[in-house]
């Protein structure tokens, strides 16, 4: 007996049952293909609040007036107005990039400085606001075994804005106020290592310039991850530093910010 096949009278209708059976078959490979492929790197959203216990270190000039400050948190603590300096940082990313914008204000003050040569007793008022923002890449993670949460190494290039107002008033001359804002570029690195199942250890640090002759920050903070209404947090505790070499215009702003940091971040 003979096969069967396609009668050469029925040549369209063959050609739409082999049609079909092509198709078929390219859409099961595809949902294959679409199943064992890894899932698109979802969008992330980092929010941090900081809490910054800051102290002052430098030297400062306003019109004819120049002071050098050295003040802990403590003598900022009894001259300022606020008792803290308040920081928020914003992260949005996905994939290996990742956008930041990181804001802080502060009005804080330090009396009884020292003027020039040390003759004279000046108390130095500041209100200032700082504005650093960029972009980071994932340049490496891998894996220690210590966690869920994966080591990484990211660079990063941005900038910082600088808004400050500053009052310097002497024991024997008149107040002398200037305001006064600027721009820098800086380049940057942040590394993630986890030291537990729920401790880590996040160092980042940059160096800039620009309109000033050189800005650079440091900040190394221990977390603590933790689940809040089934939403990932981690509090952080640890040190930040940021400093400026600004003088333009009669107006000199060579300062060193540092102090004990404390934050809370939540991830959505």
């Amino acid at each position: 007996m003979k096969p069967y096949l396609f009668k050469t009278r029925h040549p369209v209708a063959a050609a739409m049952v082999l049609l079909g059976a092509i198709t078929l078959a390219t859409q099961t490979v595809h949902a294959q293909d679409n199943a064992d492929a890894p899932p698109a790197d979802p969008w992330r959203i980092d929010f941090n609040s900081w809490i910054w216990l800051m102290g002052v270190h430098g030297d400062v000039g306003a019109g004819p007036v120049r002071a050098n400050v050295d003040a802990s948190f403590g003598d900022v603590l009894d001259a300022s107005d606020s008792l803290f300096a308040f920081s928020g940082r914003l992260e949005v990313g996905r994939g290996r990039f990742t956008g930041f914008l990181d804001g802080m204000y502060a009005n804080i003050g330090a009396d009884d400085q020292s003027g020039p040569l040390g003759k004279s007793s000046i108390d130095v008022t500041s209100q200032m606001g700082i504005i650093d923002f960029g972009v980071m890449y994932r340049v490496l993670d891998w894996d220690t075994g210590h966690s869920k949460r994966q080591a990484s190494l990211d660079g990063y290039v941005g900038g910082r804005v600088m808004f400050l107002s500053l009052e310097l008033d002497p024991d024997k001359l008149g107040t002398s106020k200037r305001e006064r804002s600027w721009a820098d570029a800086i380049v940057g690195a942040k590394v993630c290592y986890p030291l537990s199942d729920r401790f880590h250890l996040n160092v980042w640090g940059d160096v800039g310039g620009g309109s000033s002759d050189l800005t650079w920050s440091v900040t190394g903070v221990l977390g603590y991850d933790f689940e809040l209404f089934n939403m990932p947090g981690t509090v952080y505790a640890g040190y930040r530093a940021i400093g400026w070499d600004y003088g333009h215009d009669n107006f000199e702003w060579d300062v060193t910010l540092h102090g004990p940091t404390l934050g809370l971040q939540f991830l959505f």
